[in-house]
């Protein structure tokens, strides 16, 4: 399935979410969520709070989740994020039914983000569902010097302000196949969006995968 459309940024949150969400509203399981790379300042936690999830998260930054923690103070919410990496997670094997992370595995190499998705599958629970999206290497940026020097195939690094390492990671179409070795993916989306806000214009091209874990 192919989708585009013209984002403007004044939406609330990213349509792969409420996606999510409609999948796995209608999961038999019990209605607890964890989300890799959970912080921020609009942490997407609390659109599943709202639904009535017991919400976890899990991120390696300190400061994204004191942007997050703020935001559940202002809106009275207890999402429940702590500090951790998503290659090595401090849960037990089938802690969660949902799991999810947007905008975030991107930002490892490939063969890191192996490690977090076999760790996604260790801790879901069998017929739980997950979502993960990919940077697409048809996205308008890949290879742009703004992203830094290149570290290994469509992987970039550069460092920030204050000094810390950013990368980011692009996949070709089916490339993420590799990854869900134990899940079997149930839907696959590609999204093309087009930024009008910028005085350049940028494409964004991100690769969906919905998938559950075999019983």
């Amino acid at each position: 399935m192919f989708l585009f459309w013209r984002i403007s940024m004044d939406h609330i949150w990213p349509s792969h979410l409420y996606r999510f969400l409609r999948i796995i509203e209608k999961v038999p399981l019990e209605k607890k969520i964890l989300d890799c790379g959970a912080g921020g300042p609009r942490p997407p936690l609390a659109l599943f709070a709202k639904y009535g999830y017991e919400t976890h998260g899990i991120d390696i930054s300190a400061s994204a989740i004191a942007s997050a923690r703020k935001y559940s103070e202002e809106n009275q919410l207890d999402i429940n994020i702590i500090e951790g990496d998503m290659r090595k997670m401090p849960f037990d094997n089938e802690s969660f039914s949902f799991i999810f992370s947007q905008n975030s595995i991107c930002h490892l190499t490939k063969k890191d983000t192996k490690k977090a998705i076999d760790e996604i599958t260790r801790v879901l629970k069998p017929s739980g569902y997950c979502f993960i999206d990919f940077m697409s290497t048809e996205s308008s940026y890949c290879g742009d010097e703004s992203l830094g020097k290149d570290v290994g195939q469509d992987e970039y690094q550069y460092v920030d302000e204050d000094g810390d390492e950013i990368l980011h990671c692009f996949h070709n179409d089916g490339e993420p196949d590799q990854y869900f070795t134990g899940l079997k993916v149930v839907h696959k989306i590609k999204t093309i969006a087009e930024n009008l806000n910028r005085a350049t214009t940028d494409i964004d091209v991100r690769i969906e995968y919905y998938a559950t874990k075999v019983a």
